[in-house]
């Protein structure tokens, strides 16, 4: 078994628009161990989207490497990767991407029967997440018929289902009032050390930062290490 969970190599991803280039990520190196919680903090467009987008095999950049504990995501074809991403990776975005139509249930048993698992296996366990979470009585409930905070709690169950390597948020708070905030904040962090997941969040929240193991700053597409209660970080220059 490795001792990371996740690692990225001199990352490299370039936006192109005609005679114009961005560079968002200019050789960007991280490494996450197992149980470890890591922020990225930075100014918006900074490419901090980006950079976990690339970690988590949604997009890949233009040069460098990202491994999964052992897997090399630059080598892998589209199923393979796919695969990873479904069955190593649990995503967490701001806007929560639930499905309208399904209950928070069916939310969170989806991810494990696009696995393969069988539907009483996938059930099971997504009844004990949300349990966990605490909507073990909302298991019926539409997204449209919960709170912001509590579609953002499925969304963390959905992106556990699979017992995945690395959970990958993007500004989980972004979009939440600040108790509904503190609430997400303190479930990542139970949830994160109950199961030894290994946890990167983008975000510009400093309490959120600052609860981190460790924090990132991402600008002019390289990270440095930084102190998450410093104003600077989150500021545009």
């Amino acid at each position: 078994m490795s001792d990371r969970a996740i690692q990225a190599i001199e990352l490299r991803r370039v936006f192109r628009s005609g005679p114009q280039t961005l560079e968002v990520l200019g050789g960007v190196s991280m490494e996450v161990r197992p149980g470890e919680m890591v922020a990225i903090v930075g100014p918006s467009g900074s490419g901090k989207s980006t950079l976990l987008h690339c970690l988590g095999g949604l997009d890949r950049p233009d040069a460098g490497e990202v491994r999964i504990g052992n897997d090399d995501l630059a080598t892998l074809s589209d199923r393979e990767l796919a695969r990873v991403r479904n069955r190593r990776v649990g995503f967490v975005f701001q806007f929560h991407h639930l499905l309208p139509d399904f209950s928070a249930l069916e939310n969170v048993m989806l991810p494990s029967l696009v696995g393969g698992a069988p539907r009483a296996e996938a059930e099971a366990r997504a009844k004990r997440l949300l349990e966990d979470v605490g909507l073990g009585a909302r298991l019926a409930h539409a997204p449209g018929e919960l709170s912001g905070g509590e579609q953002q709690r499925v969304a963390v169950a959905r992106a556990l289902v699979n017992e995945p390597d690395v959970v990958l948020a993007d500004e989980p708070s972004g979009n939440l009032d600040p108790r509904s905030s503190a609430s997400l904040h303190e479930l990542l962090e139970q949830l994160r050390r109950a199961r030894g997941v290994a946890l990167v969040v983008a975000t510009h929240d400093p309490s959120l930062a600052s609860s981190a193991d460790r924090a990132l700053g991402l600008r002019d597409g390289r990270l440095t290490a930084i102190d998450a209660s410093d104003p600077v970080a989150y500021a545009a220059r």
